[in-house]
């Protein structure tokens, strides 16, 4: 048997499994005088973060596939947050 240092790389699928880096860019709203904040995903825009009155956030999108409330308990300290997952080729 004969030692190589060329051993086969795995192979990983393009799939479900493997995600892309969400992206932001922030943009001019193009009536009101705000920022916006584009989400992008797989080169696409995926979902629009703007304000919502004057003490909240608003998050649009066609793409959300699931949201995840967490009050915070289980970290220190507790900060609560929301986990917002997409797809992006959800039409």
């Amino acid at each position: 048997m004969r030692y190589t240092d060329q051993q086969p790389q795995p192979q990983v699928p393009l799939s479900k499994e493997v995600s892309m880096p969400v992206e932001f860019r922030i943009v001019k709203h193009s009536i009101r005088p705000v920022n916006l904040v584009e989400v992008i995903l797989d080169s696409k825009v995926i979902a629009t973060i703007c304000p919502d009155d004057d003490t909240g956030i608003r998050v649009i999108s066609a793409h959300i596939t699931k949201t995840i409330e967490d009050d915070g308990s289980t970290s220190f300290p507790p900060i609560p947050h929301v986990t917002v997952l997409f797809n992006p080729h959800k039409p």
